[in-house]
């Protein structure tokens, strides 16, 4: 009988931890880098069913172009990088909304969810003009920082990058659209968390030119792909 009663309390046990709980929603944070800058994310899951997600997504990333190059005035010792050309630096706002299907379930402890993953919506750009620091044009040795003009300051009179914060109250706003596909790995040994990869590629579109660079072409829209990594939690 002793035998038989812990038999039973073992496979009860054993019952209790094989028992998957459905949760109804989850948040996750993401970092990301992609090939033409850096990005986070914030995601709020609506768990439609065990292999179907609705989500809302807050993103935000930098966007640089290709041809952007950094040097160093080569006249001054003490000079700081910068890049050559570039008039204008430009981040973007993501708000979207997506699905995810998983279609390779995690059926054991350490093992990985499969899933595709779509998403699309508004796009926000941010296009801040660049300040340098100069040598001051009257001829004397003294720095100021001044909007960059590629047409007065060339890289002989260029002493190096201006602050990050100069010319926000210049800021362009320049909307668009954007969309993503990718597939997202999902490797979390605990059910009530998340833990996963995704990568993909990601289209960003802007309803005119975005001139970042001087005397060469700009783009209105940009083709990335990217590598993202997210932690979370789900909800009861």
């Amino acid at each position: 009988m002793f035998l038989f009663v812990v038999g039973a309390f073992a496979q009860t046990n054993k019952g209790k931890e094989d028992i998957k709980l459905y949760y109804r929603s989850s948040v996750s944070f993401g970092l990301a880098l992609h090939t033409q800058g850096l990005g986070v994310s914030l995601k709020y899951n609506k768990h439609l069913s065990h292999k179907l997600k609705r989500f809302y997504s807050f993103e935000f990333q930098n966007l640089k172009h290709p041809k952007q190059e950094k040097v160093v005035n080569a006249f001054d010792d003490n000079a700081k990088s910068f890049f050559y050309g570039k008039i204008n630096a430009l981040t973007n706002m993501r708000l979207g909304i997506g699905g995810q299907r998983a279609f390779a379930m995690k059926e054991i402890k350490k093992g990985v969810q499969i899933a595709v993953i779509y998403s699309g919506g508004f796009n926000l750009g941010f296009l801040k003009p660049i300040y340098l620091e100069v040598y001051d044009v009257d001829g004397t040795k003294e720095i100021v920082e001044q909007r960059y003009n590629p047409e007065i300051h060339t890289i002989g009179v260029i002493y190096g990058r201006g602050s990050a914060f100069s010319g926000i109250d210049q800021m362009e706003f320049v909307p668009g659209l954007f969309g993503k596909f990718g597939l997202n790995f999902e490797y979390s040994p605990y059910d009530e968390k998340i833990k996963s990869m995704e990568v993909g590629v990601a289209v960003d579109w802007f309803y005119k030119e975005v001139p970042l660079m001087y005397n060469t072409y700009n783009n209105q829209y940009w083709v990335t792909f990217y590598l993202m990594f997210e932690l979370g939690k789900k909800i009861e």
